[in-house]
């Protein structure tokens, strides 16, 4: 009797192999043979799988986003102290998080030249945003958050925050060690909600 695969378990797999490749190589340097070799596969198997290399790309793309999509999808946050805490959850703090950024940075590159790719990441950091700007909203509206503040605004500076000291963590993460990084972090959102 021939062995039975899980086909949604095994492309995860593929996938995730595939991240991880893209995270070392880049996109653009991420042959089939690659992450077939790194994922035990034979080319074959990958093809099976993904009628492309683009939708192989792409599902690496969405096996990256999938931890910060499911955090955004459950965020009910309404305070400081919330948003701060689910700001600093997306940083690329731990080596997990360094591979989910690098493959986004390296699919933001790809965008540049790419309109599908680039509107795929307009309608993600448009999601994001509208996340900040209802949860300001919402605090706003209980008095978490001071009347005061422009929820637009302040949503933008709270993204252009925590992507700005996610590149620098990619890049200075010997430097500057986490607890900085959140810190500098915090301090920006501060800012941002306290107009």
């Amino acid at each position: 009797m021939p062995k039975v695969i899980d086909q949604v378990a095994r492309r995860a797999q593929l996938a995730r192999k595939a991240m991880e490749v893209i995270a070392v190589k880049g996109v653009q340097r991420a042959t089939l043979r690659e992450i077939a070799d790194a994922a035990q596969v034979s080319v074959g198997i990958l093809q099976h799988n993904f009628r492309t290399r683009d939708a192989l790309l792409l599902a690496a793309f969405e096996t990256a986003v999938s931890r910060v999509e499911q955090s955004v999808n459950s965020f009910a946050g309404t305070t400081k102290e919330a948003i701060k805490e689910f700001a600093i959850d997306a940083l690329p703090l731990d080596r997990e998080r360094q591979t989910e950024w690098k493959v986004m940075v390296a699919f933001r590159a790809e965008a540049l030249s790419s309109s599908s790719l680039a509107r795929e990441q307009r309608s993600r950091w448009r999601k994001f945003r509208q996340l900040f700007k209802s949860a300001i909203e919402a605090g706003i509206s209980t008095g978490n958050i001071s009347k005061n503040v422009d929820s637009e605004k302040a949503s933008y500076a709270i993204l252009a925050a925590i992507d700005g000291t996610a590149m620098l963590s990619l890049f200075l993460n010997k430097d500057w060690n986490r607890a900085e990084q959140s810190s500098s972090l915090e301090a920006m959102i501060d800012r941002a909600l306290s107009r």
